[in-house]
């Protein structure tokens, strides 16, 4: 006969790994039990391994693994917060299966994740006046205490409140290269760039001219795409804003389409990629 098993526990960390979910964020925690190797009635009862029960009720445990003859055995993919149950058998070569162990219990701290510093505004200026309707809004890299990837929402809205006319751009990213355009050329400028295209056709040697609008098509609508897409009659440029003329470090982002005579208000909120979140103050402009 098997006698039951002596289970001890030891935390031994409480992981970050990210457990991309909607709508909530969990993180993952691993621990490590480990037991005395069972005595047997009899020496000639050998110990094949042994099985692991866990759950979150006492007593009931959902979940099961065969680990083998060890001694030690690490489970992973456990929740924040949530109170898990433990309990071991053992089994010998014959199939012959102990009592539960003693029933140990832990719960999952949570890791404290600390969010971004508070995203300081440069440009425009608040209250500024007499803004152009092509703008450049600038702010400070955000700082994360933890070393997390860091990303950025630009808001501007005509309602201080953040919630009507709204031009908006997510996920601007620090280390973002380049140029990235959102911009709706509008409909006169598209009719406009398609009857230049079309006029450079019909001068074309080939007398297909199903061939040639087709072609001429494609062209414009490939050149839109390379333009972006559009939404609200705003065009967004990026810049990952390790400089400007030569002085600003930060972040910059170039919005045109505002409209002319008008207040806004915009702010940027920061993020790291763990759910902490920081929000700037608001600051007022007008248009010209």
């Amino acid at each position: 006969m098997i006698r039951s098993v002596k289970l001890t526990y030891k935390l031994i960390r409480t992981g970050l790994t990210l457990c991309l979910l909607f709508p909530a964020l969990l993180y993952a925690g691993d621990v490590t039990l480990s037991w005395d190797q069972p005595v047997t009635s009899s020496n000639d009862t050998l110990i094949r391994g042994h099985k692991v029960f866990y759950g979150t009720t006492s007593g009931n445990y959902a979940k099961s693994m065969n680990v083998g003859n060890v001694t030690t055995c690490n489970i992973t993919g456990l929740t924040e917060g949530v109170a898990y149950y433990f309990a071991v058998t053992a089994y010998d070569v014959s199939g012959n299966e102990s009592e539960y162990s003693n029933e140990i219990s832990t719960t999952i701290s949570a890791v404290n994740n600390n969010p971004p510093s508070i995203p300081q505004l440069v440009s425009p200026a608040n209250y500024q006046m007499d803004l152009e309707t092509t703008a450049e809004f600038q702010w400070e890299k955000s700082v994360d205490p933890d070393g997390d990837a860091v990303t950025y929402d630009l808001y501007i809205c005509e309602d201080e409140n953040f919630a009507t006319s709204c031009i908006t751009e997510t996920n601007i990213a620090s280390a973002q290269q380049g140029s990235i355009f959102y911009a709706d050329l509008g409909l006169d400028r598209t009719l406009l760039l398609l009857g230049i295209i079309i006029g450079f056709m019909n001068i074309a040697a080939d007398r297909d001219k199903i061939k040639r609008y087709i072609i001429a098509i494609i062209i414009t609508g490939m050149l839109l795409v390379s333009c972006g897409g559009g939404g609200n009659g705003s065009s967004v440029s990026s810049n990952n804003g390790d400089t400007i003329n030569g002085t600003f470090s930060g972040i910059s982002r170039t919005v045109s389409g505002l409209k002319t005579g008008t207040a806004y208000y915009w702010k940027v909120l920061a993020r790291d990629n763990k759910g902490g979140e920081t929000v700037s103050s608001t600051q007022s402009f007008d248009t010209r």
